[in-house]
């Protein structure tokens, strides 16, 4: 916890003093018991009348974070990875499961429901965004927003 304090408070005194992006709801998959794989959701909000776009996330513990996205093809849905997310001007893009997300895999200890990692979000327009993702097991919770 110490560690994940200290990323957020040198991530937020090296942003800008007013976010162009606003990111809330930030939160992570419990990991499945045997996996070193999870994936992070958000919801990012441009605030600005310039388009922009995601294009990298960090995660605390975790080596590898991907962007990905789900698309139907021939009758399947498949995840796919994408260089960048856009988001409109005045634009509010949702990552969520079964839509745009991040994929997070590497894990170096497995992510268990009630903690909380770091997160920093980088966009095209140079702004980083740092954030506290709540981990949490979906199939216990039901709807994860409500324990926020």
């Amino acid at each position: 916890m110490k560690k994940c304090l200290i990323f957020v408070l040198f991530a937020l005194f090296t942003q800008a003093v007013v976010a162009e992006i606003q990111v809330t709801d930030v939160w992570v998959k419990e990991s499945i018991p045997g996996t070193n794989t999870s994936a992070l959701f958000a919801t990012l909000y441009n605030t600005t009348r310039k388009p922009t776009e995601l294009i990298k996330v960090m995660v605390e513990g975790v080596d590898k974070a991907e962007l990905h996205t789900h698309n139907e093809q021939d009758g399947m849905m498949q995840m796919r990875r994408v260089a960048a997310i856009d988001i409109g001007a005045r634009a509010t893009v949702t990552l969520a499961p079964g839509g745009f997300h991040v994929m997070l895999f590497q894990l170096k200890t497995p992510l268990k429901a009630g903690a909380e990692v770091a997160v920093e979000f980088r966009f095209s327009n140079g702004e980083h965004v740092a954030a506290v993702a709540k981990v949490v097991n979906p199939h216990q919770t039901g709807d994860h927003q409500h324990h926020h």
